[in-house]
């Protein structure tokens, strides 16, 4: 089963794809009403679709295909790996991008950094409050 095909992460902007659960222990369904609250996958995937490029770590010769599966990947670790850090855990991420990453012709070393920058965008979207309009 490949990463997208895991994921509660939209694979085209629609309906989440079905998240499996029992397997792999994804986002429980609390985890995933906070994430929805906070960090919406759409916005998510087009933060960094419009950024990726933008990068230290892009590599001219990949594009959005190679690189969504990495920041997909960073996604749906955080929340199975929850209340951990990412450098704990790298080796085991690392194992399942060699083994579901896709179509992505990225090696680990360069998805890597983009797992990664998934991983800290949701830890840092949980970690802050909800701003509330007006107030500083």
């Amino acid at each position: 089963m490949t990463i997208s095909e895991k994921s509660s992460f939209p694979a085209t902007g629609g309906e989440p794809v079905a998240t499996d659960v029992a397997n792999d222990a994804f986002a429980s369904p609390a985890s995933e009403r906070q994430t929805a609250e906070f960090v919406n996958p759409i916005d998510f995937e087009d933060y960094w679709k419009s950024r990726f490029y933008g990068t230290l770590y892009y590599a001219c010769d990949h594009g959005w295909k190679d690189y969504r599966s990495a920041y997909l990947l960073g996604y749906d670790a955080f929340f199975r790996h929850r209340g951990r850090r990412f450098d704990e855990v790298e080796t085991e991420i690392a194992r399942t991008w060699e083994a579901n990453k896709d179509d992505s012709h990225l090696t680990w070393a360069q998805a890597r950094h983009a797992v990664r920058d998934g991983w800290q965008f949701v830890d840092n979207a949980l970690s802050e409050p909800p701003s509330i309009p007006g107030l500083q």
